[in-house]
């Protein structure tokens, strides 16, 4: 490209990790190009309509959107937060089995809820919370600021080992494993190859 050098960057694809990024740079105050193919932008953030229906291509949730969430500080950063309208999704899931359905309420109702209902996993599931926490807390600290105890950080820990070795680590019970285990289609990969860290974010 003959006129590349107006640009400070150029960013190939204009999906959800194409934008943020162009986004992130041009609030550095770079030049920033943005190409995509497609005639609309978004990537998986778009629907479409067929026969009278309307398609989610992929994203219907978005994750981390409480008060201390790292998706609602990001948007926070990047200056869109006012600019969406979030709505709150309760139950967060529902699980299905044979004999049972289970409705997982959000956040800290949710930790009660299965506690009420796994009363023999309750220090399993009091670990299993405070495990996620300390994860996402720490990468974020590490993301937004670097300042982290390196020798004493706790994601380090779960850097080897698959969301399923986590989740054995904390529970016992065969439907809390499918209950927490659940998600893993949103992972891209299942419970014993996904890694820890991710799943937990």
């Amino acid at each position: 490209m003959s006129n590349s050098n107006q640009y400070d960057a150029i960013v190939i694809g204009a999906g959800l990790g194409g934008l943020s990024t162009a986004l992130h740079l041009a609030k550095k105050s770079m030049n920033v190009l943005v190409l995509e193919k497609q005639p609309k932008v978004g990537g998986y953030a778009q629907n479409y309509h067929r026969a009278g229906f309307d398609f989610d291509v992929s994203l219907h949730v978005l994750s981390a959107m409480n008060e201390t969430g790292g998706l609602r500080h990001l948007f926070e950063y990047m200056q869109v937060l006012d600019k969406l309208e979030v709505t709150e999704y309760a139950p967060m899931w529902t699980s299905v089995f044979p004999d049972a359905t289970y409705r997982l309420p959000p956040r800290e109702a949710g930790h009660e809820y299965l506690k009420m209902l796994f009363p023999h996993e309750s220090a399993g599931i009091d670990r299993y919370v405070s495990s996620i926490r300390a994860i996402i807390e720490a990468n974020t600290r590490l993301y937004w600021s670097g300042e982290v105890d390196i020798n004493n950080f706790f994601p380090e820990r779960y850097f080897k080992k698959t969301y399923h070795q986590l989740l054995k680590d904390c529970f016992t019970d065969k439907r809390l494993f499918g209950i927490m285990g659940q998600l893993w289609q949103s992972t891209g990969l299942p419970n014993e190859k996904c890694a820890a860290n991710w799943a937990a974010e």
